[in-house]
């Protein structure tokens, strides 16, 4: 997995090296140029991210990478300095954390809505046998994928559940974690029950500030769902 990873780092700068001359000429706007980087580069870095088991010293390189592309787009070199923040949203994007979140939410929603003898939605079941070693437990895609879903206050059977209605799922779970212009995003709480047995986040925004619902009841969940908020 990690040789994945690398690949697609590589790849990647060798498309930067490509593409650098567009980045500094001045026949193209500015707003080409995000979208030439959008289509070449970052879909190259982030081809098969989906399935990925990052740990944090992969996603702080491919975070260096994105926002130094992006900061040559822009133009900004030292001693010049602009926070991640603003450069997000000078140029549209989104932070790398969130964009690979995002897709690995998607390709969970899909793996969820398939057959039990699909052999992605087998893989997503499996524990391998015999007892493992010693230590803190390893960073897999199952438990990242569960951390971010108890991040939205579900659980994996609730996400089962959801995945279902494939609309919903990429309107209220997908887009969850992408706020509009950074990568840190400002709560609202509509409502709050005292004792909340879990939260969902709604899906809608407004520039970078998102929601936040509380349940005290499993009906009132559902309830909430059925209607279609």
């Amino acid at each position: 997995m990690k040789f994945k990873i690398w690949t697609s780092f590589v790849i990647g700068w060798i498309k930067v090296g490509v593409n650098f001359i567009i980045w500094k000429s001045k026949q193209y706007n500015f707003k080409t140029k995000v979208r030439i980087y959008n289509s070449n580069v970052k879909s190259v870095l982030l081809y098969g991210a989906e399935c990925w088991r990052i740990v944090k010293i992969d996603m702080n390189k491919l975070s260096a990478f994105h926002n130094s592309c992006l900061r040559k787009i822009c133009n900004i070199y030292w001693p010049n300095k602009i926070t991640n923040d603003n450069l997000y949203q000078k140029t549209g994007c989104t932070s790398i954390d969130v964009e690979i979140k995002k897709r690995r939410l998607r390709w969970l929603g899909r793996v969820l809505r398939m057959s039990h003898d699909r052999i992605p939605k087998v893989a997503s079941r499996w524990t391998p046998p015999g007892k493992r070693k010693r230590g803190r437990p390893k960073t897999t895609w199952r438990r990242t994928v569960e951390m971010e879903l108890k991040e939205l206050g579900l659980t994996w059977g609730q996400a089962q559940a959801l995945a279902k209605d494939k609309t919903r799922w990429r309107r209220d779970i997908v887009a969850a974690p992408c706020p509009i212009g950074g990568s840190k995003a400002k709560e609202t709480n509509i409502f709050t029950v005292q004792a909340p047995l879990y939260m969902f986040k709604a899906s809608q925004y407004s520039l970078s500030c998102y929601q936040k619902i509380y349940f005290q009841t499993d009906s009132q969940f559902w309830q909430f769902w059925t209607a279609g908020h």
